[in-house]
């Protein structure tokens, strides 16, 4: 019974064992078939990794196929070999052998690199990745390693490195040209006479982006001054006559996109005007389309445009002066004299220089003035005259400057003075050696841009005018005496023109009096006289000059006789008042007779006074206001 009790053991025992091989078996195939997948992948990583094991002594157990692939070595050459003997002294070994020797200690290691050489003697690199192998007692009993071959990845890396360091040396290269090429530009550009600038418009808006330091030459403004301003505020820098103009043409190659070019005048800080070239083109934004921006540059084109203007005024001026030489305006004249008045005329007109005009009562003084203005560029502004004789002093500020409403009792209104009222224009001031040293000065200041103010105001008016003065008195001796300011003198004598009298001009006597009768006669049959009478007029001292001649003539066609003039010249006769009576009584309308007779009396005194007014009134018994009535009543103004 015993017996069969063991037997049936052994049998059950047998079977237990023989299920054991069976499953040992099927386990031996299992791992070998993972084996042979493992050495399959192993094979197929030949290329690129290497797989190995050594011992904590850093001896190699094992190492892969592929070494043979990857270093030309077997792996045969390798078992027992350590490894530090493979590894070259180098920097990147000495820290992969600190690794290893950690790895042997059991210390998981991050991955790192190893140099090692080929068997043709090249040197390779591998990042390399370590596993401690520890026993049941968690002893390390070896360690296992995957090295990848990463040669070619430094190399690429290397000669990436190396282009980036060449490109950094390029970019820093180029940087340190393009800084001095904007360096340069923007010295090219402050250097410049002119001011660049950039004007960006999105739909309704519209700004200054950029302008160069050129702005404070044109315009007086620093250029932060521009920026960022919209359309409202730089209107106020153009000339409201040219505002409308630029506008309509800066639209237009707005809306076209074409380039844009344009000569107007600004106002400057100061405010003075200049004329300006513009020129740039539109560019449209790659980024958005609804932004464009207009580049250009903008130049002073004062000195060219004045010059264009004067050589066109003169040109013109010249040919119309060829054409009619024995006229000029409403002057008539043929002699050397009366050219020469006409060629300075000529020059006058075409600058804005002041002007001053010599010559006697009556020789065309205000018509010199009137000529120069009408053919000037400023023909289409004011012409002011004003007979500084017959201001009184009480009244002469007021007159020339202005007033301000309520400046004094009575002072409704503002009222505009000669100053102000020429502004642009011309202001010819008749007999100007009788403006006293005070308002000489005063005038001396607005005419060099100080200004002036109305009287009883503080607003500073700054008026651009030119003026041309006259006198009949000679202002030198007025200079000596005090009378004329030197500064004011030589501040107004510019252009001198010196007016001939008449009886220097015998060759235009003729011709002038065909012009007068021609003028006056009342139908279209011109008055003539006989030659005797023709002799009568030239032979005349005419001391009141072209204006007595005119006179003289007006009356002629009226009353068709010369018995009114007399004919002995007064300075050589020098006969009294009472001495010509008899010549007088000739005349048959009373009125003629009393005329003639104030105008001999007046002639007398102003010939003893060298023609002074003041002298003449005063020894005359009369105030200057009569003394010039009665002189214009007998034809001497």
């Amino acid at each position: 019974m015993e017996k069969n009790r063991t037997i049936k053991q052994l049998e059950k025992r047998i079977k237990e064992l023989e299920s054991r091989v069976v499953d040992a078996d099927k386990l031996s195939d299992t791992l070998k078939e993972s084996e042979d997948r493992y050495n399959r992948m192993l094979e197929n990583l030949q290329d690129e990794y290497l797989f190995y094991r050594h011992n904590t002594e850093g001896k190699f157990t094992y190492v892969s196929p592929s070494y043979r692939n990857i270093l030309g070595f077997s792996p045969e050459e390798y078992i027992g070999v350590s490894a530090e003997e493979l590894w070259t002294p180098n920097p990147v070994n000495i820290q992969a052998d600190r690794h290893t020797k950690l790895s042997c200690q059991g210390v998981r290691q991050p991955p790192y690199e190893i140099e090692i050489y080929h068997k043709s003697g090249a040197l390779r690199r591998f990042i390399t990745i370590e596993t401690p192998i520890l026993d049941d007692r968690g002893n390390v009993v070896a360690v296992e390693g995957t090295a990848r071959d990463i040669t070619e990845k430094r190399k690429i890396e290397e000669q990436l490195e190396k282009y980036r360091s060449e490109l950094e040396s390029l970019v820093q290269q180029r940087t340190a040209e393009l800084q001095a090429s904007r360096k340069q530009l923007s010295t090219l550009m402050n250097n410049l006479p002119g001011m660049a600038y950039r004007i960006c418009i999105e739909g309704d808006s519209l700004w200054v982006e950029f302008v160069s330091e050129g702005c404070r030459q044109i315009f007086g403004h620093e250029p932060a001054y521009f920026i960022d301003r919209g359309l409202v505020e730089l209107k106020r820098l153009i000339h409201p006559d040219d505002l409308d103009r630029l506008v309509a043409r800066a639209r237009l190659s707005f809306e076209e996109s074409k380039a844009f070019e344009c000569e107007y005048r600004i106002l400057t800080a100061s405010g003075e005007t200049k004329w300006v070239f513009d020129k740039a083109d539109v560019f449209s934004s790659r980024e958005r389309d609804s932004r464009r921006s207009m580049e250009g540059f903008m130049a002073d084109f004062t000195v060219f445009k004045t010059m264009e203007e004067k050589l066109r005024n003169e040109n013109i001026l010249l040919r119309s002066t060829i054409r009619d030489r024995y006229k000029f305006q409403n002057i008539v004249g043929n002699c050397r004299a009366m050219q020469d008045v006409f060629d300075l005329i000529v020059k006058a007109a075409t600058t804005s220089d002041n002007v001053f005009v010599y010559g006697e009562s009556g020789t065309g003084k205000e018509l010199v003035a009137q000529a120069i203005h009408d053919v000037s560029d400023r023909k289409d502004k004011k012409f002011v005259t004003v007979n500084c004789a017959a201001i009184p002093e009480s009244l002469i500020e007021s007159e020339f400057f202005g007033t301000s409403k309520g400046a004094f009792t009575g002072a409704t209104t503002d009222k505009q003075g000669y100053l102000e009222a020429s502004d642009g224009g011309t202001l010819f001031l008749d007999e100007i050696g009788d403006i006293s040293p005070n308002l000489q000065a005063k005038l001396l200041r607005a005419i060099d841009g100080g200004g002036f103010s109305p009287v009883g105001s503080r607003r500073v008016i700054r008026p651009d005018l030119r003026i041309i003065a006259a006198s009949n008195k000679n202002l030198e001796d007025l200079m000596t005496s005090g009378s004329i300011r030197q500064d004011f003198f030589f501040r107004v004598h510019v252009i001198p023109i010196h007016l001939p009298p008449l009886r220097e001009r015998g060759d235009d006597i003729f011709m002038l009096i065909q012009h007068f009768l021609k003028k006056y006669s009342q139908s279209d049959s011109i008055v003539s006289l006989t030659r005797k009478e023709l002799e009568t007029l030239k032979n005349h001292r005419w001391p009141g000059n072209v204006r007595e001649l005119q006179n003289v003539l007006r009356r002629y066609i009226t009353m068709k006789n010369l018995h009114f003039m007399k004919i002995p010249r007064l300075s050589e006769t020098r006969k009294t008042p009472v001495a010509e009576s008899a010549e007088i009584r000739e005349a048959q309308d009373l009125r003629m007779m009393q005329v003639e007779f104030e105008k001999k009396v007046i002639l007398d005194a102003l010939d003893r006074t060298r023609w002074n007014k003041s002298r003449a009134a005063k020894e005359l018994g009369v105030s200057r206001k009569t003394l010039f009535r009665k002189m214009k009543a007998c034809g001497l103004q």
